[in-house]
C-alpha cells in the first residue's frame, strides 16, 4: 500500500513538473513575442547596462542571447522535461536572460526573473523537492508584493486605479465615493494578496489560498485588461500563467514530500536569496521588481523636462511624448513611461538609477547637453507619502548624481567614454 501510494506521488509530481516546464516555456515564448523591441539592440529608447562594462557588449552578442532565449524555450516546450535536451533549453534560457540584463537593466522585467528562477529550479530541484521549492517562492511573492502596496502612495494612487479599473468595466464609478472609501477599498487589494499568501502556506488552508490567488488574476485580468485599464499584453499574459502555475503547483500535487536527488545545496541558497533579499527594499538596497514590488507607488521617481529651444535636437521617436507647451515655462515634460510603453511593450524599470540614465541618454540626443531638467522626487514615506524634491540640470549635474549609485546609470554611450 505504501509502495502504491508512493509510486503515485511520483507519478503525479513527474506530470505536474512536465506540465511546468512547458507552461514556464509557453508563456515565455508569448511574452517574448510581445516584448521582442526590448531584448534586441534597438535604437527607439535608451538602453542602461547593469555594469559599465557591460555598455561596451557589441550588438551581435545581444542577438546571440536573444536567439539563446527563444530556442532554449523551443527545447522546453518540445522536449520532454527531464531529457538532456528540455533541462538544457531550461539552463541556456536562464542563463541568456541573466546576460541579456547585464546589457540593459530594463530586461529585468519581472516575468523575466521569476521564469529564469524557476527554469533553475525545476532543472537542479527535480521531482517533489523542486515543487516544494517552486511553492514557497510563489507564496513569497505574494507576501512581498502585498506588503509593499501597504503605504499611503499605494492607497491614494495605484490602489484607487485599479479599483476603478476593476469596476468601470461593470458600469459602475468610483467618482463620487469619498477620499475615505476610495482609501479602504485600495486597501483590499493588498489585505486580499496578503491573505492568499497565508492561504498558500498553511496546508489547511491551500485550497482556499488556490482559488483566492485565482480569483486575484481573473480580476487584474479584468482590471487591467482592454475592458479597463487597457495594459499591454504582456501584463495579462503575466497573470494568465499564474494562474495556470498555481494549479499545477497547489491543486494538481496535494501532497507534499520533500525527496533528495543529488547534493544541489545551492539552489536552496538560490531559492533563500530571492525569498530575503526583497526584505533589503524598503532600506533601498535591493531594486523594486526583483522585490516582487509591483502595481506598488512608492518608488522614487525622475520626472524629465526638456528645454523649448531644445525639443527640435530630441530623436523623432521622443517627440510623440514631449508634452504640451507652458506659456509660463521654457521647461517642457517628456514622459519617459509612456515613451517606453510606446516604443517597447513594456514598463518602465522602476529604479530611478535607470530613469537617470534615460534622461542622461537624452542630453546626448540634445547635443549641448544643456537643455535637459530633471527633478527628483524621493521615496514616498510609507505613512504621510511625502517625498523629497531635487532639481538637476543639465548633462554635468545628471552625471554628477548617476555617481552616487552602487550600480550603473550610465547609457552606453556614456560608458564608452569611461
Amino acid at each position: 500500500m505504501t509502495l502504491g501510494k508512493t509510486v503515485d506521488h511520483a507519478g503525479e509530481t513527474s506530470i505536474a513538473s512536465a506540465l511546468l516546464s512547458r507552461v514556464i516555456a509557453g508563456a515565455g515564448l508569448l511574452l517574448l513575442a510581445f516584448t521582442w523591441r526590448l531584448w534586441t539592440p534597438q535604437t527607439v529608447y535608451p538602453q542602461v547596462p547593469l555594469f559599465r562594462w557591460a555598455g561596451h557588449a557589441p550588438a551581435a552578442l545581444e542577438w546571440l542571447g536573444f536567439g539563446l532565449m527563444v530556442a532554449g524555450l523551443c527545447c522546453a516546450l518540445v522536449a520532454s522535461h527531464d531529457s538532456r535536451v528540455g533541462q538544457a533549453g531550461l539552463i541556456t534560457f536562464a542563463v541568456a536572460t541573466a546576460g541579456m540584463v547585464l546589457a540593459d537593466q530594463h530586461r529585468l522585467q519581472p516575468w523575466a526573473y521569476q521564469l529564469s528562477v524557476a527554469a533553475v529550479v525545476l532543472v537542479f530541484a527535480p521531482g517533489s523537492r523542486g515543487v516544494t521549492l517552486l511553492r514557497i517562492l510563489t507564496i513569497a511573492l505574494y507576501f512581498h508584493s502585498a506588503v509593499s502596496k501597504l503605504d499611503f502612495s499605494f492607497l491614494e494612487t495605484n490602489g484607487q486605479q485599479l479599483v476603478a479599473g476593476l469596476l468601470e468595466p461593470m458600469g459602475l464609478s468610483t467618482k463620487f465615493w469619498s477620499a475615505e472609501m476610495r482609501r479602504a477599498m485600495a486597501a483590499i487589494l493588498p489585505v486580499g494578496e496578503l491573505l492568499v499568501a497565508i492561504g498558500l502556506a498553511v496546508p489547511r488552508l491551500r485550497r482556499w489560498g488556490l482559488y483566492g490567488s485565482i480569483t486575484m488574476h481573473v480580476l487584474l485580468l479584468v482590471a487591467l485588461g482592454p475592458w479597463g485599464m487597457n495594459h499591454k499584453p504582456g501584463v495579462l499574459i503575466w497573470n494568465v500563467y499564474f494562474i495556470s502555475q498555481n494549479w499545477l503547483l497547489f491543486h494538481t500535487l496535494r501532497r507534499e514530500r520533500w525527496t533528495k536527488h543529488g547534493e544541489r545545496k545551492w539552489v536552496d541558497g538560490l531559492v533563500a536569496a530571492v525569498v530575503l533579499l526583497p526584505l533589503l527594499e524598503p532600506l533601498d538596497r535591493f531594486d523594486h521588481w526583483p522585490s516582487w514590488a509591483v502595481y506598488t507607488a512608492h518608488p522614487a521617481v525622475v520626472r524629465v523636462y526638456v528645454d523649448e529651444q531644445h525639443r527640435d535636437g530630441l530623436t523623432e521617436s521622443v517627440h510623440a511624448h514631449v508634452g504640451p507647451h507652458n506659456p509660463f515655462s521654457r521647461w517642457r515634460p517628456v514622459s519617459i513611461e509612456r515613451w517606453s510603453l510606446d516604443a517597447l511593450d513594456v514598463p518602465i524599470y522602476p529604479q530611478d538609477r535607470f530613469q537617470l540614465g534615460v534622461a542622461i541618454a537624452l542630453t546626448e540626443a540634445d547635443g549641448s547637453g544643456d537643455g535637459i531638467r530633471v527633478v527628483l522626487d524621493g521615496r514616498a514615506n510609507r505613512w504621510t507619502g511625502k517625498r523629497s524634491r531635487r532639481e538637476l540640470v543639465g548633462r554635468k549635474e545628471l552625471l554628477r548624481e548617476a555617481e552616487r549609485f552602487w550600480l550603473n546609470a550610465l547609457p552606453p554611450q556614456q560608458c564608452a567614454q569611461d
